[in-house]
Protein backbone atom coordinates (compact mmCIF):
# COMPACT_ATOMS: atom_id res chain seq x y z
CA UNK A 1 0.00 0.00 0.00
CA UNK A 2 1.27 3.21 -0.81
CA UNK A 3 1.16 5.80 1.98
CA UNK A 4 -0.99 8.79 1.59
CA UNK A 5 0.63 12.21 1.83
CA UNK A 6 -0.59 15.82 2.66
CA UNK A 7 -0.54 16.60 -1.13
CA UNK A 8 -3.61 13.88 -1.08
CA UNK A 9 -5.23 14.96 1.53
CA UNK A 10 -4.82 18.75 0.26
CA UNK A 11 -6.58 17.86 -2.82
CA UNK A 12 -9.66 15.78 -1.04
CA UNK A 13 -9.97 19.34 1.26
CA UNK A 14 -9.91 21.30 -1.67
CA UNK A 15 -12.33 18.75 -3.85
CA UNK A 16 -14.70 18.91 -0.68
CA UNK A 17 -14.79 22.19 -0.24
CA UNK A 18 -15.28 22.52 -4.27
CA UNK A 19 -18.72 20.28 -3.94
CA UNK A 20 -19.55 22.49 -1.22
CA UNK A 21 -19.52 25.78 -3.14
CA UNK A 22 -21.35 24.07 -5.53
CA UNK A 23 -24.05 22.75 -3.64
CA UNK A 24 -24.59 25.76 -2.12
CA UNK A 25 -24.05 28.09 -5.64
CA UNK A 26 -27.32 25.30 -6.63
CA UNK A 27 -29.10 26.45 -3.44
CA UNK A 28 -29.14 30.19 -3.97
CA UNK A 29 -30.00 29.69 -7.32
CA UNK A 30 -32.71 27.64 -6.89
CA UNK A 31 -33.77 30.36 -3.43
CA UNK A 32 -33.62 33.32 -6.03
CA UNK A 33 -35.51 31.91 -8.70
CA UNK A 34 -38.46 31.23 -6.06
CA UNK A 35 -38.26 34.27 -4.84
CA UNK A 36 -38.45 35.75 -8.33
CA UNK A 37 -41.98 34.20 -9.07
CA UNK A 38 -42.85 35.35 -5.59
CA UNK A 39 -42.23 38.75 -6.26
CA UNK A 40 -43.76 38.40 -9.56
CA UNK A 41 -46.72 37.10 -8.00
CA UNK A 42 -47.11 39.58 -4.92
CA UNK A 43 -47.08 42.60 -7.80
CA UNK A 44 -49.83 40.95 -9.40
CA UNK A 45 -52.15 40.20 -6.65
CA UNK A 46 -51.15 43.92 -5.76
CA UNK A 47 -52.38 44.98 -9.14
CA UNK A 48 -55.54 43.02 -9.18
CA UNK A 49 -56.46 44.18 -5.77
CA UNK A 50 -55.82 47.82 -6.76
CA UNK A 51 -58.50 47.51 -9.71
CA UNK A 52 -61.12 45.94 -7.82
CA UNK A 53 -60.69 48.95 -5.21
CA UNK A 54 -61.56 51.25 -8.13
CA UNK A 55 -64.92 49.35 -9.04
CA UNK A 56 -67.95 50.81 -8.41
CA UNK A 57 -70.52 49.95 -5.29
CA UNK A 58 -73.20 48.61 -8.18
CA UNK A 59 -70.70 46.97 -10.96
CA UNK A 60 -69.36 45.07 -7.74
CA UNK A 61 -72.64 43.81 -6.43
CA UNK A 62 -73.26 42.43 -9.49
CA UNK A 63 -74.71 45.67 -11.26
CA UNK A 64 -74.36 46.69 -14.88
CA UNK A 65 -70.77 48.67 -14.72
CA UNK A 66 -70.80 52.25 -15.24
CA UNK A 67 -68.76 54.09 -17.80
CA UNK A 68 -65.75 55.11 -15.11
CA UNK A 69 -65.93 50.68 -14.50
CA UNK A 70 -65.15 50.15 -18.23
CA UNK A 71 -61.44 51.37 -17.62
CA UNK A 72 -61.54 49.00 -14.79
CA UNK A 73 -62.52 45.91 -17.08
CA UNK A 74 -59.98 46.91 -19.82
CA UNK A 75 -57.00 47.05 -17.27
CA UNK A 76 -58.36 44.36 -16.10
CA UNK A 77 -58.21 42.62 -19.37
CA UNK A 78 -54.00 43.58 -20.07
CA UNK A 79 -53.08 42.45 -16.30
CA UNK A 80 -54.71 39.17 -17.19
CA UNK A 81 -52.72 39.08 -20.60
CA UNK A 82 -49.55 40.37 -18.52
CA UNK A 83 -50.18 37.10 -16.31
CA UNK A 84 -50.38 34.81 -19.54
CA UNK A 85 -47.25 36.85 -21.29
CA UNK A 86 -45.31 35.67 -17.79
CA UNK A 87 -46.79 32.27 -18.03
CA UNK A 88 -45.55 32.20 -20.79
CA UNK A 89 -42.20 32.92 -19.54
CA UNK A 90 -42.22 30.64 -16.70
CA UNK A 91 -42.17 33.32 -14.61
CA UNK A 92 -45.97 32.35 -12.57
CA UNK A 93 -45.64 29.30 -11.00
CA UNK A 94 -47.78 26.15 -11.79
CA UNK A 95 -49.79 26.36 -7.85
CA UNK A 96 -50.28 30.13 -8.68
CA UNK A 97 -51.51 29.40 -12.01
CA UNK A 98 -53.64 26.53 -11.38
CA UNK A 99 -55.52 29.14 -8.47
Amino acid sequence: MSEVTWVDIAGLIISALTMLSIVFAATQIVAQTRQMHRDFEALYVERYWALMDRRSGEFERGGKPRKEDRLVIHQYLQLCEDEIDLRGEERVTNDTWGF
